[in-house]
Order: structure tokens, then C-alpha cells, then sequence
């Protein structure tokens, strides 16, 4: 055990190691299975979060501001992935009895059972916002702000073009609707002034040649002063 150490913060910067590292993840985060009411898990949020970190530190030691905003891209190019994954369910699913043992997930203590007991859950659409919003406030909180318009308005664009796919949801509506609307309030904070000019021209057209359900625009005002309350109180 001599020979086993953990990876440097230059090694863990080499761009081979985080997509091989982050492919690992991904591959984790595939088996997860959340419950009615859980968050992300704290051991996915710690690996995404010390493989950011890692890169950041690196390049703002060289006073690359640049290269930090390819990468701050990069991570957000991650989270579209997982938004747009359509084979990643995160939902529970049927369990075994408590005498059986489950198989583990690739990421720290998750369980991953098979099909018997039906263990209650969040719709996918809204469990998959949930998730993307807690890696998002990772970025946030892990790069400078001046470096972030870019990849927000690459996740910001995700989230415009494919909102129909990401709140589709059958048994509670506003749910994922919700969470979509707290996540755009969020990647907005960091965007320009006309990125957020054209998402509320896009909204007004698309309420005025979609039919939806009474209150949509309401609750997404709702989430969008609450978020922004936050962010200036904080």
C-alpha cells in the first residue's frame, strides 16, 4: 500500500485526468436512486467539488483568466450533459426486502437495489434539476464571478431550449417547473444584462403561443425574486 497515494493538484489539473476522473462520476452518478426529500449526496458534491477546485487553483496561480473561463465552460458543458442524458433516472426505484443486500454505487456509500418494494420519489424531471442546481451553486461558489458569464449562458441556453423536455412531469406538475425556474434564477445572477433581456422576450413569446397551465407565470416569478432575494442578502 505504499505505492498508493492520492493525485496531486497538478496532476489532478492534467486535462486527461479530469475527463477520465469525471467519466467515473458520471458513471456513479448514473446508479444513484434518491428518495422523496433527499439532496446529492454530499460524496458526489465533494468529488465534483475538489476536481474543480484542483483546476482553478492552477489556473488562477498563472493568472489565467482565460483558460479559467474555457474550463468554467467545461463544467457547465458537464451539467447540460446530465440535463440532456435521457437514459440518467434518478428516481427510486423498487428495493429489496431489508434482509437482502444491494449492490453499492461507484460513488461512496449509495445504494443500488433491485425491483421489489416501491420506495417513493420526486418525478426524474425534477429530481435531475435538483442535482444540476446543487453542482451549479458548486461552480459558483468555486469560480471567480468574472469568469463565469460564458458558461452560464451556455447552461442558460440548455435550459431555454430544452424547458419542455426538463419540466415534463405526470404526477406533480409544479415541481419540476419549480426547480427549473430556481435554476435559471441562478445561472442568470452570473450572465449579462442582454442575456437576461432576451430570456424574458423568449418567455413572453413563448407565453403567448403556448397554452399553459394558469399560474406558470406567477410561480416563476415567485422563484425568480425569492433566488434573487437570496443572492443579495448572502
Amino acid at each position: 500500500m505504499s505505492d498508493v497515494r492520492s493525485l496531486t493538484r497538478d496532476e489532478l489539473s492534467c486535462s486527461w485526468v479530469f475527463d477520465d476522473l469525471i467519466h467515473i462520476w458520471r458513471s456513479g452518478l448514473g446508479c444513484l436512486e434518491l428518495p422523496e426529500d433527499s439532496g446529492t449526496p454530499s460524496d458526489v458534491l465533494s468529488i465534483w467539488e475538489g476536481l474543480l477546485k484542483a483546476n482553478v487553483a492552477v489556473l488562477q496561480d498563472d493568472n489565467d483568466d482565460h483558460g479559467t473561463m474555457d474550463f468554467a465552460c467545461k463544467a457547465a458543458a458537464i451539467l447540460v450533459d446530465i440535463l440532456r442524458d435521457s437514459k440518467l433516472d434518478l428516481s427510486a426505484k423498487f428495493g429489496p426486502p431489508p434482509s437482502q443486500q444491494a449492490s453499492s454505487s461507484p460513488i461512496g456509500e449509495v445504494r443500488v437495489t433491485t425491483r421489489r418494494t416501491l420506495i417513493p420519489s420526486r418525478s426524474n424531471a425534477a429530481l435531475k434539476l435538483v442535482v444540476t442546481r446543487d453542482l451549479w451553486t458548486v461552480i459558483r461558489t468555486t469560480f471567480p464571478n468574472n469568469v463565469l458569464h460564458s458558461a452560464g449562458a451556455r447552461l442558460l441556453a440548455c435550459l431555454m431550449e430544452d424547458e419542455a423536455d426538463l419540466v415534463w412531469e405526470t404526477d406533480s406538475p409544479d415541481d419540476a417547473r419549480k426547480q427549473w425556474a430556481y435554476l435559471c434564477a441562478e445561472v442568470l445572477v452570473v450572465c449579462e444584462v442582454d442575456d437576461l433581456r432576451e430570456f424574458w422576450a423568449k418567455r413572453s413569446c413563448a407565453m403567448a403561443m403556448m397554452a399553459y397551465e394558469p399560474g406558470v407565470q406567477s410561480l416563476m416569478w415567485d422563484c425568480f425574486v425569492e433566488k434573487w432575494t437570496e443572492d443579495a442578502e448572502g
